[in-house]
C-alpha cells in the first residue's frame, strides 16, 4: 500500500464543475434532489463547465502523494463518467448515489456524504491520516469540521478567489 500524506475528498456539483443549469439547489445550499433527476439528462451534462478549482484538483493529483476522492450527491450515469473523463478528473475512488444503498436517497447531503466518508476514519491505512473536504454546502462543511484530522474548505469562496485570479 502506497504512503499517502493526506485524503483530498472532494464534491463536484459547484465545487470542480459548474453544472448549475441542472443542479438546483436548496435555500441551505444542499441538492434540491427531485428537481436534480428532473434535470439530469445526457444534453444538460454536455453543458458542464470547468470551475476555478479544477486546476487545483488536478495540480494535486498529479503529485501522487494524495488520495483523492469524489464523494458527490449526483446519481451517476455513464454520461457524468464519460464528462469526468472528457474534463480529465482522474481519482482513486468516485462515491456517488448510484453506488449506494436506497436508503442515501432519503439521506440529506451532510448526512449521506458522512456515511460514505466515515470508512476513511475507521479503515487503519487512512484513519490518522489528515483529511480536506472540497464542497459548496454548508452542512456538508458542518458535517466535516465535527470530523476528526479534518479540514473543510468552502469551495465557493475558493472558486471565487481563484477566478479573480486568473
Amino acid at each position: 500500500m502506497k504512503n499517502y500524506s493526506a485524503i483530498l475528498i472532494w464534491d463536484l456539483d459547484a465545487t470542480l464543475i459548474d453544472s448549475s443549469h441542472r443542479t438546483p439547489n436548496n435555500p441551505d445550499g444542499t441538492l434540491n434532489l427531485a428537481a436534480y433527476i428532473e434535470k439530469h439528462t445526457p444534453d444538460n451534462i454536455a453543458k458542464d463547465t470547468a470551475l476555478p478549482l479544477l486546476r487545483c484538483f488536478m495540480h494535486l493529483v498529479a503529485q501522487a502523494r494524495f488520495y483523492s476522492v469524489i464523494c458527490t450527491a449526483r446519481d451517476m450515469m455513464q454520461e457524468d463518467y464519460t464528462s469526468l473523463c472528457n474534463f480529465g478528473i482522474a481519482t482513486h475512488q468516485i462515491l456517488s448515489r448510484d453506488q449506494a444503498r436506497k436508503n442515501h436517497y432519503r439521506m440529506h447531503d451532510g448526512e449521506y456524504k458522512r456515511h460514505w466518508l466515515l470508512r476513511y476514519y475507521t479503515l487503519r491505512q487512512f484513519a490518522c491520516l489528515p483529511k480536506f473536504v472540497f464542497d459548496d454546502a454548508a452542512p456538508v462543511l458542518s458535517m466535516a469540521r465535527k470530523l476528526p484530522h479534518t479540514v473543510a474548505l468552502n469551495a465557493v469562496t475558493l472558486n471565487k478567489k481563484l477566478s479573480q485570479r486568473i
